[in-house]
């Protein structure tokens, strides 16, 4: 793997870069809880995500960073969440309504209506 600076979060990754960021998140989230993150070592987040220790900082230049990607990783699945549920309700609320608009049976207006 050539060196490539991936730790600009603007940089879009391919799905094998964002499984191992993800994968690195999730095992720095296990060595932070369990050795504190003073006392967490880069070279146990390594092992821990299955990769090696340089890898770590293709994705993260600093401990530091990878706190504030996994703080910003961990914001962004919540808001995701969030935003889905606040879609589902909304859609919820909604429903095609047929309307007759004249006696006639051949003319029908569909109208949305919302119970708000």
């Amino acid at each position: 793997m050539p060196d490539v600076d991936l730790s600009d979060t603007f940089i879009e990754l391919s799905n094998a870069q964002r499984r191992r960021r993800d994968a690195i998140i999730s095992a720095a989230l296990d060595i932070f809880d369990r050795d504190g993150f003073e006392a967490a070592r880069m070279i146990d987040i390594a092992e821990a995500a299955g990769v090696a220790k340089g890898t770590l900082y293709l994705y993260f230049k600093t401990k530091e960073d990878m706190l504030e990607g996994m703080i910003g990783e961990l914001s962004c699945r919540r808001l995701k969440s969030f935003r889905l549920r606040l879609e589902h309700r909304q859609k919820a609320r909604r429903c095609d309504c047929i309307v007759s608009c004249r006696p006639s049976p051949n003319i029908y207006q569909e109208a949305r209506c919302s119970r708000y």
